[in-house]
């Protein structure tokens, strides 16, 4: 019970409460959410390695949309990001390796 009053004078305190006032704010800028849940993205990275046949990583481009791709393999993302990653894949090389990001661009929308 002791740790629990000193929980609540902790958020009672005005630090706290800045604190929580500037993570909120921070967090309402964030445009680009994964949908990874818990695992992490070196996680994801390694899984995509070992897929492929040739073990090579991932680019930047293809693990943006690995981390945001949903269950059912699609992308909801807003306009200026779709604009964004359609500009990106469309710069990724002509390789099998790194037609996954267009593949599930094209999938997607």
């Amino acid at each position: 019970m002791k740790q629990w009053g000193r929980v609540v004078r902790r958020w009672n305190s005005e630090e706290a409460k800045l604190t929580s006032e500037t993570n909120t704010r921070n967090r309402m800028k964030v445009k680009y959410t994964h949908t990874m849940g818990s695992k992490s993205f070196a996680r994801v990275r390694e899984e995509e390695k070992k897929r492929r046949p040739n073990g090579e990583e991932p680019s930047k481009v293809e693990m943006f949309v690995l981390t945001r791709k949903r269950k059912d393999g699609t992308l909801k993302l807003d306009e200026d990001t779709r604009i964004e990653l359609e500009s990106l894949t469309s710069q990724v090389s002509d390789t099998p390796e790194s037609n996954i990001a267009r593949e599930f661009f094209e999938e997607s929308f």
